[in-house]
């Protein structure tokens, strides 16, 4: 008689078998990837390394001549995949080591951030940081009037409260390299007076390297943010502005104060070269100012002898302020060219452009 063996052990020998093979493929897998990311973790501080090579001590002042480089350097990091992209991230939210506008490591920083930005604006997906970073990446370069930054703060909901909100907008404002950036985050504090911000509102207009920056934050921020108007001596210092729509802001600013030292800046506003916007608000100012050493180059503005085709908006302006000045209204056929000529006698010394006006050193 012939004895089957049992299916029973030999099932068992099977399932040992498979569990072995199992067991095996899953020790390899492991090994692999620990192998794996040992090499993935050796290339990406290599690059890292390239980067700080690259670019230099982190507090050394910001070459812009680097920005091929550092973009390459990123790029390098990025295309290593995902630990690649983790070093992006670290390098983005290393917020210790932004600490001063125009520094090595903060244009890097941004740099990093924009990438991020746009890894997310292509559906990757923002990273689960701190909500006000995030908040960072957004404020960063981007504007806040742009349909992707309204989509970005509507997405983030009630992940970001108000402090977050203040923190990172005022980080921006004084830190960010990018004139926009800086700009935008300081509109957007002036927008949400935090009483929290007044004393970075108040630093941005005394000292940031952006011009709008500083205009947004002296002529709307400290008044919205500390409750008042500015005083007079914290105005008249941007009368020495390098930008000249912060001169013609001060000196209109503390005309309407009683205090008419700064009528000179608007009458250099008044030249040809100057933008129109600057030239309105020269005639405004001289309008409230109503000097009778003005009247000769407010006739220039108007009559257009200073150029051709002085703006219509410009030439009301001026007709106001002169009427105001000189009590006269025009006739029917009567210019203000003629008028001035039979009466500039009875007038004092009239205010001439400056040396600088009439060289016209540039844009604002």
């Amino acid at each position: 008689m012939t004895i089957e063996p049992s299916p029973a052990p030999i099932r068992r020998r099977r399932r040992i078998a498979v569990a072995s093979v199992l067991v095996f493929a899953a020790v390899a897998l492991v090994t692999g990837g620990v192998i794996y990311d040992r090499g993935a973790a050796l290339r990406v501080g290599w690059r890292r390394l390239e980067l700080e090579r690259a670019v230099g001590p982190h507090d050394e002042p910001w070459d812009p001549d680097l920005a091929e480089t550092l973009d390459a350097a990123l790029d390098a990091l990025a295309a290593l995949g995902e630990p690649g992209w983790a070093e992006v991230e670290a390098i983005a939210f290393e917020r210790d080591l932004v600490a001063k506008p125009g520094r090595t490591w903060t244009a890097v920083r941004q740099a990093a951030l924009d990438r991020i930005w746009a890894r997310a604006t292509d559906g990757v997906g923002l990273p689960d940081v701190d909500s006000g970073l995030i908040l960072e990446i957004v404020l960063l370069g981007r504007g806040l009037e742009r349909p992707e930054a309204a989509e970005a703060f509507a997405s983030l909901g009630d992940r970001i409260d108000e402090t977050e909100w203040v923190d990172a907008a005022v980080l921006v404002m004084l830190t960010d390299t990018d004139p926009t950036a800086s700009a935008e985050a300081c509109r957007f504090l002036v927008r949400a007076e935090p009483p929290d911000a007044a004393a970075a509102i108040r630093a941005a207009a005394e000292t940031s390297p952006h011009p709008r920056t500083r205009y947004l934050a002296a002529f709307l921020g400290v008044a919205r943010t500390e409750g008042r108007e500015p005083d007079a001596d914290f105005i008249r210092p941007f009368l020495d502005d390098p930008a000249e729509r912060l001169r013609v802001e001060a000196a209109s600013w503390l005309i309407l104060d009683g205090d008419a030292v700064g009528v000179p800046i608007l009458v250099d506003a008044l030249r040809a070269k100057a933008p129109a916007e600057l030239r309105y608000e020269a005639a405004l100012g001289l309008e409230e100012a109503a000097d009778p050493r003005t009247v000769a180059a407010l006739v220039d503005a108007h009559d257009g002898s200073i150029d051709i085709g002085v703006p219509s908006t410009i030439r009301r302006r001026a007709n106001l302020a002169l009427e105001a000045i000189t009590g006269h209204r025009l006739g029917p056929s009567e210019t203000w060219g003629d008028w001035w000529h039979e009466h500039r006698d009875g007038y004092p010394p009239q205010l001439v452009l400056s040396s600088d006006a009439r060289a016209d050193r540039g844009p604002p």
